[in-house]
This record gives C-alpha cells, structure tokens and sequence, in this order.
C-alpha cells in the first residue's frame, strides 16, 4: 500500500467526523404582516448570515432560477446596472464589491468593471472597452461579443444583431443605426482612433459583506435619513462633495458591548462614522494603516469610508456603534416591496432577527420623475408624506444634471424649489405634484449632444435619502426626446 493510500485512509473518518460536527444552517422566517417597517434587528451570534425575500438574496443582483441561457443572464445583469446602480463619483481603489454591495453607484469605467465580474460570477467572458473620455463592457454570447453601455443604457445588440466594439470600428454606418445616444461622427471617430478592448477579460470576485456577529452584538438595518450626520462618500472633485444627500443610501449601524478592551471588526462595507457611550476615547488599529487615539468624534471622521479591518479598544462596559453604508439596492430588496417572507441563513442556532414596525411614523418620499409626453423639457416629479403633525417643516428640492466635461465638473446645477408642509393647507397624509422645466445643457467633449440626465433629489425632515432621475437621449436640434 502506498503512502498516499496510507494517508487516504487516515483522513476519511477524520473528514466524515468533521463533517458530522459543521454546523446545520439556521433558517428563521418572519412574517411581515402590519405596520411600515422602519429597521430590520439582525442579534448575535450569527456565522456569515444571509438575507432572503421571497427566496431571493439581498445580495444577489438577479434570480438564479428562470433564466436559462447565457443571453438572458447577460442582458439581465445589463438591467440590473443601469436602473439600480446609481451614477455618482465615487472613491476610487476599492475592491469591485464595495462598489456592488456598499456604495452602489459609479462612473462609466467603475460601472463596466462591476457589470464585467458580474458576468464572470455566472460563467459568461467579460472585458472593457476603455478611451480617455468613457468606458463601456463587452461580453461573450455563443462565441460573439456584444458591446453594452450601462452608464447611458445603450446596448448595442437590442435590435437583434450581436454587436461589437470591432463591429463598429469596421462599419462606422452601423452607428447611424444604433447609436440612440447621438455621440455624434467626431466624437465616434475619436473613441474608435483611441479606445482599446482590454486583452485579458474581467476575473475579479465581487466579495459580499461580511455580516458575522459575536454574543451580545447587534446590527441594525434601516433607511438613511437626508440630515443624517454623516456625508455621503465621494471622491474629491469639485462641486461633489457638498451634495451628500443625492443618491440613495441605506445604514448598517454594528452595536458591541465591549466586554474585553478589544474587538476586530471588519464586514468590507464602508464606514459612515462612529459613536461610543461610556467614554470619550478610543483607539483603532487599522490593518495595513495606522493606529489612531482620540474622541469619538475625531476618530468618526478619520474612519470614513474605510474599508479595512479595524480593531478597536475601549475599556469594558462601554458600547461602541459603527455605521456601515449599504448600496440602495440591497435595502430596497427588504424594504421597498411589499413581501411577507423574510429568511435568515446562518450557520449558528442561537441569532435573531427581527423587523422593527412603526405603523405611524412619519415618512416623505420622492416620486419618479415624469417628463411631459407634450413638452420634452417639462417635468414632474411628486413630494408624497404620510403621519406629519406639528409645526411647518420646510423642504429643499434640487435639480441637477449630468452634461458638463469630466472629471471636474461633473454636475450641472439647474434649480432648487423651497416647499413648506403645514400641517391646516396639506394634512397629515397627501402628496404635491411639482413641475420643473428643465433646459438642455450646452454639450462637451465628454457628454454627447443628445444625452441627457436630469435629477431631482432634495433634504428635509423625515426625507428618505434618494434621487430620482430620468434618463433621456435628446435631439437638441428639434427638442424631440429620444426615450
């Protein structure tokens, strides 16, 4: 008998013992039946939990089941980027599933790159079409690949002919056909002189958020309020960062009671901020980085937006709380549908979860943002409350655009509405329409004639954080829209 039998045989009762001794995965169900859900309690312990809705991950872009062929997985996944990812400029040198899982929005190469790894997680080739100006993804169907644009909802294959960036380099006539965008001829022959299909196709893993939780720790789930007090994350560019209340977001707030001084943390989603009762300071240990000491509130801002592991020390009996962002999708999947089935998978009997209901809080939404079917540059978008009382709240509701030359000025500001809910004119539940007339920018060597994206976002008390945009190609020419 060989060795290598020798250790065969060694190893299976060790391996089946082990497996005997794997934890069996916890599925706990919670009916939701009355009342607006206002948070989701996730209580440890808890081993790499999941979230499902009606069978569904709040992780997982698309179904697994239903789609069949890699035609439909392709173009699904093309839909899933370019109406819930959510275009903004986000940092820069992430992994891809930070953007996925915890910011959920981009610019054009950030969106290409996550639509690529997307295609790769179901098996389908995957690569980038890159110029200085504009990034765009092409994947492999059948042998053949297709060009898709998720930045300006462009898939070039739509009319049922497999098209590729190479297709349009040779037949500069097939753009006439199939470029609702309206880049126009200069600008094509430019990206098609310039752009260069990456050789090596898109590989990397999109990583999920690391939701573990120790005895006695909590994570709360809920949606971000416009005046939250900690900023959205963007990268540094002028005319950005002010407007922290512009896309949609959703907050992870971690609570431990520090039981010993020390505590490792690290769920590969942003950070938001910090607080911590019982006492002012504390230190944190950022892996790869530096030590930091200091208050709460120092440390809170120098934690921002970080993604590495980060071990914190408190002294016992103090609780500290992290908040986490979490992309507007994965929240919407719990609690922007109705649903009644809600399962937790754990590999650990003894978490919680639990939905917080308040059936008279107040909420203010924005709705969608309506173009006029007479008049391409009149819109409406509604301001709809439920279970306002009390004094005047004002509300401030913005306009912007997205037409200027990157990477400087990336947002055009058109207007800004003041509206004020009172409480004898309006009542405690109802909506407003609000009409908007929105006048075509002037175009840019980055944004193409005909390309338009106007964004209605606003802040207020009891504001959901959110952003609705209308996404248009616009022939500047005739004002005819091109929807």
């Amino acid at each position: 008998m060989s060795s290598v039998q020798r250790l065969l045989i060694c190893l299976i009762p060790i391996l089946l013992l082990w497996s005997c001794h794997q934890p069996e995965p916890l599925v706990v169900e919670q009916i939701q039946k009355n009342g607006a859900p206002s948070s989701l309690v996730l209580t440890g312990p808890l081993h790499h939990p999941d979230i499902l809705v009606d069978g569904l991950s709040v992780f997982d872009p698309i179904r697994r089941d239903g789609i069949e062929t890699d035609e439909e997985v392709v173009h699904s996944l093309f839909e899933f980027m370019s109406n819930e990812f959510f275009v903004w400029n986000a940092p820069i040198g992430e992994e891809l599933g930070t953007y996925l899982y915890g910011y959920g929005y981009g610019l054009c190469h950030m969106q290409s790159k996550v639509l690529a790894a997307l295609w790769h997680e179901r098996g389908i080739k995957g690569r980038l079409v890159s110029w200085p100006r504009h990034t765009m993804a092409e994947a492999e169907v059948d042998g053949v690949w297709r060009l898709y644009d998720a930045q300006h909802h462009v898939d070039y294959s739509r009319k049922g002919l497999p098209v590729s960036f190479s297709h349009l380099k040779n037949n500069h006539l097939l753009i006439e056909d199939l470029d609702p965008v309206g880049y126009g001829a200069a600008y094509w022959h430019q990206l098609i002189e310039n752009a260069e299909v990456e050789k090596d196709r898109i590989r990397k893993t999109l990583k999920k958020p690391d939701l573990s939780l120790q005895k006695g720790q909590q994570l709360v789930l809920r949606r971000r309020e416009t005046n939250a007090r900690f900023p959205l994350f963007s990268s540094e560019q002028p005319h950005t960062a002010p407007r922290s209340h512009l896309v949609p977001l959703f907050e992870l707030a971690l609570r431990h009671q520090f039981r010993d001084e020390q505590v490792q943390l690290h769920t590969r989603l942003p950070v938001l901020g910090i607080s911590l009762e019982g006492m002012d300071q504390v230190k944190v240990r950022i892996s790869g980085g530096a030590s930091l000491e200091g208050d709460a509130s120092e440390i809170s801002t120098l934690l921002h937006g970080e993604t590495r592991k980060l071990v914190f020390e408190a002294p016992a009996g103090s609780q500290l709380t992290v908040t986490y962002g979490l992309a507007a999708w994965c929240g919407n999947r719990l609690f922007g549908a109705d649903t009644s089935k809600i399962t937790l998978l754990a590999q650990r009997d003894s978490g919680t979860i639990a939905f917080n209901t308040t059936a008279s809080a107040p909420l203010v939404r924005l709705g969608p943002l309506v173009q006029s079917a007479g008049d391409p540059q009149l819109f409406q978008a509604t301001l709809s409350w439920e279970n306002l009382h009390g004094e005047p709240l004002q509300y401030h509701l913005f306009f912007d655009e997205l037409s200027s030359s990157f990477p400087l000025e990336v947002w055009r500001y058109l207007g800004r509405l003041d509206w004020e809910w009172r409480s004898e004119v309006h009542g405690a539940s109802g909506q407003a329409v609000l009409p908007f007339r929105w006048k075509p920018g002037a175009s840019s060597p980055y944004r193409p004639e005909k390309y338009g994206t106007v964004f209605f976002h606003g802040r207020g008390p009891h504001l959901r954080a959110g952003l609705s945009q209308a996404i248009l190609h616009f022939d500047r020419a005739s004002t005819k829209p091109h929807l």
